[in-house]
């Protein structure tokens, strides 16, 4: 009775492990699953891809010559061909771009996806975003998190969202990832890529940091951010 009772107080602590949640020291992050799941497979199916726009002119401005090569190149890297500059992206089946409500010179996400969308025969989603940067409040980022989440469910994936660094983090946890696991947006970086993977019910099962791995512009040692 004692050897038995000793198994099932084993087995127990072995299903409360299975219960939480597992990270790297980067605070990336696998989740466990809630019930039955269906995986999908590798081919970018159950996906979304996070990235930021390109680089700008100046904070409130246009994407400058950099950044639009950047959204040009987004057509290169997302068109399921391998690549010896990074790993695979799949073609998008639905891009998304944040919608600027303050008034900017240009809706710089837009700028971004724009050319990704029409190489693909896509209409940009531009429904949602203007969360306010210090906070994330405001609903455009929750908003954007259950429609991204009801294409990923309608189309299969993948979804390539652009969105605006700071709410980046904010959108990324609305979709499922633990805020205090996602590390904040350097102002400086244009490259990152946030790749996030669901099951078949739209549960989040894990999510990792990628790139872009777009060669960048000799340093002239200014830096908008």
């Amino acid at each position: 009775p004692v050897s038995r009772m000793a198994s099932w107080f084993g087995l127990a602590l072995l299903s409360l492990a299975a219960l939480t949640t597992s990270s790297d020291a980067s605070g990336f992050t696998t989740l466990p699953s809630h019930g039955p799941t269906q995986l999908r497979g590798s081919s970018g199916n159950g996906t979304v891809y996070i990235l930021r726009h390109g680089e700008k002119v100046w904070m409130l401005g246009c994407e400058n010559a950099q950044g639009l090569a950047r959204a040009q190149n987004l057509i290169h890297v997302f068109n399921g061909m391998p690549s010896t500059e990074h790993e695979t992206f799949p073609k998008p089946k639905a891009v998304f771009a944040n919608w600027y409500h303050d008034p900017v010179d240009c809706e710089r996400c837009n700028q971004t996806m724009q050319p990704l969308a029409q190489a693909n025969g896509l209409q940009v989603d531009i429904t949602h975003g203007g969360d306010s940067p210090g906070t994330g409040s405001g609903g455009g980022n929750k908003g954007a998190a259950a429609a991204i989440l009801a294409t990923l469910k309608r189309t299969g994936g993948p979804v390539v969202v652009g969105w605006e660094h700071v709410n980046i983090q904010f959108l990324t946890a609305e979709l499922g990832v633990p805020k205090d696991h996602i590390p904040e947006w350097p102002g400086s970086d244009y490259d990152t890529i946030y790749v996030l993977k669901f099951d078949s019910n739209q549960k989040l099962i894990f999510w990792r940091k990628s790139a872009q791995h777009f060669p960048a512009p000799e340093d002239d040692g200014e830096h908008v951010v």
